[in-house]
C-alpha cells in the first residue's frame, strides 16, 4: 500500500489506466473486511467509476462546483460562520470548537449548496459522526441516514446542486443514485473541511499567533495564507483521509441503471484500496 502525497505523482496515478476506484476490482479478501466502498454496480459514483463513465459524471458536477459560482456565496459562506460563532459566544460557556464546530459549519453550507433543508442539518452532523465509528453496525446506520438526508434534495429540497444534477442526469440515472452522488459531496466536503478548519483554528488560538483579538482582515490574510485566497479555493488545505473506508455496510444498495458505465470495471487491470 502506498500513500501520494507528491502533487505530480498523484496526477500520474490518477490517470494511469492499471489503476482503478471500483472495488470490484479489489481482492476478496479486502471486500470480505466490509471497509471498502461499495462497487461501481452498486453504487455508481465519481469515487467508484473510470473512464467515460467517471468523465460524464465529471462534466455534469464541474459548472455546479466553478470557482467563479462558489466565489459568488463566499459572503454568505462567511456570514454563516460568524453567525454559528456568535451563536456559540452568546452561550457564556467554554466551547469545544473541535468538537462541533467544524463539523456543523462545512455541513451548514455545503447542506445549503446542495440543497438539503436546513432542518436536516442535526440528522447530518449525527450521521458523519457515525460514518468514522469503530463499529461496522454504527459505520452501516450513519451510511443509511446521511443517504437519506441527502436523497431529500434530489427533487423534494430547494435549487441548489441536487436539483441541477436531477435535470442534467435523470435520463441516465435514478433518483436514488443521483441521491448518492450528493451524498459523497457532502460527506467528502464535511470530513475533508473538519481537518482544515481544526489546523486553522488551532492557529487562531495559539497565543504566539497574536489572533485572540485580531480583525476580519487578520483572521482572513491567516486562510488565505493556508489556503490561497478565500474566494478562490484551492485543494491543498485537505486533510488525510479516515481510518477505513466510510461508505461501507450499507443496507441498501440499488442496482445500476445506466448500461453507459459497464465498461468501467473490465477495463483495468489493477485496483487501489480505500483505507
Amino acid at each position: 500500500m502506498w500513500v501520494v502525497t507528491d502533487e505530480s505523482v498523484a496526477r500520474q496515478v490518477l490517470t494511469d489506466p492499471r489503476i482503478a476506484k471500483d472495488t470490484a476490482l479489489a481482492p476478496q479478501s479486502w471486500r470480505d473486511g466490509g471497509d471498502l466502498e461499495p462497487t461501481a454496480g452498486q453504487r455508481p459514483s465519481l469515487t467508484t467509476l473510470d473512464g467515460p463513465a467517471h468523465a460524464r459524471l465529471r462534466t455534469a458536477h464541474a459548472p455546479l462546483l466553478s470557482r467563479r459560482r462558489l466565489a459568488a456565496d463566499a459572503d454568505r459562506i462567511a456570514a454563516t460562520a460568524r453567525g454559528l460563532l456568535r451563536k456559540e459566544a452568546a452561550a457564556g460557556t467554554v466551547v469545544d470548537l473541535a468538537a462541533d464546530f467544524t463539523t456543523r459549519y462545512p455541513l451548514t453550507v455545503i447542506l445549503d449548496l446542495v440543497g438539503v433543508h436546513k432542518e436536516l442539518l442535526d440528522d447530518a452532523a449525527s450521521a458523519c459522526r457515525g460514518m468514522v465509528s469503530s463499529d461496522p453496525a454504527a459505520r452501516g446506520a450513519a451510511f443509511d441516514a446521511l443517504n437519506a438526508v441527502t436523497a431529500g434534495a434530489v427533487h423534494g429540497g430547494h435549487d441548489g446542486i441536487g436539483s441541477a444534477l436531477r435535470k442534467e442526469l435523470r435520463d441516465e440515472y435514478s433518483d436514488e443514485q443521483i441521491g448518492y452522488f450528493l451524498f459523497g459531496l457532502v460527506f467528502a466536503g464535511q470530513l475533508t473541511t473538519d481537518a482544515a478548519l481544526g489546523f486553522l483554528l488551532a492557529h487562531a488560538l495559539d497565543p504566539g499567533f497574536g489572533l485572540a483579538d485580531a480583525d476580519r482582515d487578520r483572521i482572513d490574510a491567516l486562510w488565505s495564507g493556508c489556503c490561497g485566497n478565500t474566494r478562490r479555493p484551492r485543494s491543498r488545505c485537505g486533510a488525510s483521509p479516515p481510518p477505513r473506508s466510510s461508505w461501507a455496510a450499507s443496507s441498501s444498495r440499488p442496482e445500476r441503471r445506466s448500461s453507459s458505465t459497464s465498461s468501467a470495471s473490465t477495463t483495468r487491470a489493477g485496483s487501489t484500496r480505500r483505507t
